[in-house]
């Protein structure tokens, strides 16, 4: 899941952010990737519950990257992030 938002990228990367939670436009995620590296958002089905953002990249060979960020005040159970790494194709580096 990755949404607009009112951040900009750095110079020389793109930025990808989470959707914040509803009343919490302050909190999300984000993966930066160099402009000259190759890379893909990801659309996640099973990530409403959660903020995350994911995309896939290639360095020689194709790489999933995926950002997660659990608040202490946000109940998140083993089948959420279950669903999550079954979304996110091999190899996946998870944050």
């Amino acid at each position: 899941m990755f949404g607009d938002s009112i951040y900009t990228s750095p110079p020389g990367y793109r930025a990808f952010f989470s959707t914040p939670f509803p009343g919490q436009s302050h909190r999300s995620t984000a993966i930066l990737v160099r402009l000259d590296i190759p890379v893909v958002p990801l659309q996640l089905t099973r990530s409403s519950l959660l903020q995350v953002v994911a995309v896939k990249t290639f360095l020689g060979r194709s790489y999933t990257i995926c950002s997660l960020d659990l608040p202490p005040w946000v109940r998140v159970s083993r089948d959420d992030l279950d669903g999550l790494v079954r979304e996110l194709t091999p190899p996946f580096f998870l944050f």
